[in-house]
């Protein structure tokens, strides 16, 4: 690509980004104070506010000078990397000790969160078929409908939980873990579902994928997460201080990194990689408050936003005229 190209398309970004970052601190606020709404809920209006439902409607022909299409994608990858640090931090704060003695009612949880949304979906799937994708095989349109209702909003739910002060809370912990195990659970079975219905299923490779995330949580707890801690804690011990060091700093960022992509690669989400990482190091107080120290502000005002916000921005209200297809 052109360098004057690039500097343009990066001016634009960091003009949105601006933007962004101003209209979801406002906003969240506003609704935390006055409406007492969690202030990813106010960053999300902020976005609806900037996007075609409502600036877009004021000011329909130069509306998309701010936000073109072009930009798009530099805003969800900007977005994204604000989830993965934030499932990171979310997989690190929780005091997951409650669990020991609550792994039934973490179990029920889950499972009651995804049979009872996906009943639900089954009871309505085939009217919506009918009405709205006729020509869609029915199997695999009712499959994927009563999967994505079973799908928890994991993000949302560790942003609010952690503006709550409840990741030390052992309702804390069983809510995220059941909402987590959601997820897992439910991106498989969505890959199934695709398999199904492309007539490429295999139940080894369904057995093979499962198998593949089991062995990579174990890995996780009990010899990657645990060998960093250690290690921590000896680093920790000869620079005699809590802030963390750079070298230190790039292993972990490394090993995050590399832990969202072998969840990508094992067919989930790459943010459950950066959850599944951030389970492994809770256990170690000194480097999680080294962490929230150095980088939780960075993330929680300056990339996550970003996320929530584009959300509003490619939200057309005014689409939703009619129950007509």
């Amino acid at each position: 690509m052109n360098p004057e190209v690039i500097e343009e398309h990066l001016k634009l970004v960091l003009l949105q980004w601006t933007v962004i970052i101003a209209a979801a601190w406002a906003f969240g606020r506003l609704g935390k104070r006055f409406l007492n709404q969690p202030l990813a809920v106010g960053e999300i209006a902020a976005g609806i506010l900037l996007g075609p439902s409502a600036l877009g409607a004021i000011w329909p022909a130069d509306w998309p000078v701010l936000f073109p299409k072009e930009t798009q994608q530099s805003l969800q990858l900007l977005g994204k990397l604000g989830l993965i640090f934030l499932l990171f931090q979310v997989g690190m704060e929780f005091d997951y000790s409650h669990l020991r003695t609550r792994s039934r009612t973490v179990t029920l949880v889950s499972m009651l969160g995804i049979a009872a949304p996906f009943l639900c979906g089954l009871a309505i799937a085939p009217w919506l078929h009918d009405r709205f994708a006729p020509d869609t095989p029915r199997l695999g349109f009712e499959l994927f409908f009563c999967i994505a209702l079973s799908i928890s909003a994991l993000p949302i739910m560790g942003r609010i939980l952690l503006e709550m002060k409840l990741e030390r809370t052992a309702i804390g912990a069983m809510g995220i873990s059941a909402a987590a195990i959601d997820d897992v659970i439910g991106w498989v079975l969505l890959g199934t579902a695709t398999l199904l219905m492309t007539t490429k299923f295999n139940v080894w490779s369904l057995l093979l994928q499962l198998a593949g995330i089991v062995l990579f949580f174990v890995l996780l707890q009990k010899l990657i997460g645990p060998w960093l801690r250690a290690l921590w804690r000896r680093k920790a011990a000869n620079s005699n201080a809590a802030a963390m060091p750079s070298s230190f700093l790039a292993l972990l960022i490394m090993a995050l990194f590399a832990s969202s992509l072998a969840t990508h690669y094992l067919g989930i989400f790459v943010i459950f990689g950066a959850f599944l990482f951030g389970t492994s190091l809770h256990q170690e107080p000194g480097l999680v408050k080294a962490w929230r120290d150095r980088f939780s502000d960075v993330v929680l005002v300056a990339f996550v936003p970003v996320f929530f916000t584009n959300t509003g921005l490619n939200t057309k209200i005014g689409s939703l005229q009619t129950t007509e297809a």
